[in-house]
């Protein structure tokens, strides 16, 4: 197997392919968040959750967003991945996922969902069980429990982060096949991945001190290297 790039030569990649790209990136960066974030106030705002009617209109809209969620996810790696190899890019992009196989795109964010689901719900019924029945150690318990769901939860978050850029690379596979697919080609690498990630904590820190603006800088720049992480992984395994 050929040597793995470090994580300083994939994101000195993602800054080599974002010259000239960052005005597209950050666009497409504010006309996601804006339509998701304004979507989900709305929802809290006409939503009456007091109500059983309101309480489910409530979780149907939260349905929708995570359905759009799915998609724009979809096309935010397509543009990305036209931008790290060097392919015409435009804000456009991100509603790729909209008209091309946007129901593998809503199943992968479904079975993901449901895993993450799956490995809380021990430690949320042993919490549950516990202040129904005022025993406060098996609430300590279902902590536990939870915490340590959150550790599966992010290594199986990195097992399946290779998800949507496959869909791009193999259309013709099933989403399951394709979270199968990425947690095959990220063993091995799901640390390499997550020390590229922790990689960009002083950057992040930075852009929280100036208010967030600086995210509009830092989160393209993460994009790019993350799909440059990719391409690695790619090339790493032919």
């Amino acid at each position: 197997m050929s040597t793995f790039a470090s994580a300083k030569e994939l994101k000195y990649r993602a800054k080599y392919h974002m010259v000239g790209r960052f005005g597209v990136a950050i666009n497409a960066l504010i006309t996601i968040q804006l339509f998701l974030t304004g979507l989900t106030i709305l929802i809290n705002l006409v939503c009456d959750r007091a109500t059983v009617p309101g309480l489910i209109l409530f979780y149907l809209l939260q349905i929708m967003v995570t359905i759009l969620s799915a998609l724009f996810a979809s096309g935010h790696c397509y543009l990305y991945l036209n931008i790290c190899c060097n392919r015409p890019a435009d804000g456009s992009m991100i509603y790729y996922g909209f008209k091309n196989q946007p129901e593998k795109a809503i199943l992968i964010q479904v079975y993901q969902t449901l895993l993450y689901f799956a490995c809380m719900l021990p430690g949320v019924a042993c919490a549950v069980l516990g202040i129904a029945m005022q025993q406060y150690g098996v609430v300590g318990v279902g902590g536990i429990l939870l915490a340590l769901s959150g550790i599966v939860i992010m290594y199986l978050a990195l097992a399946f982060s290779q998800a949507f850029y496959l869909l791009h690379d193999f259309p013709d596979a099933s989403a399951q096949a394709l979270l199968k697919m990425s947690a095959k080609i990220m063993k091995g690498y799901k640390f390499k991945l997550f020390c590229l990630l922790c990689s960009f904590i002083p950057l992040l820190l930075f852009a929280f001190l100036s208010f967030g603006i600086g995210l509009l800088w830092v989160q393209p720049y993460m994009n790019a290297a993350t799909a440059e992480f990719f391409l690695e992984v790619m090339r790493a395994r032919e």
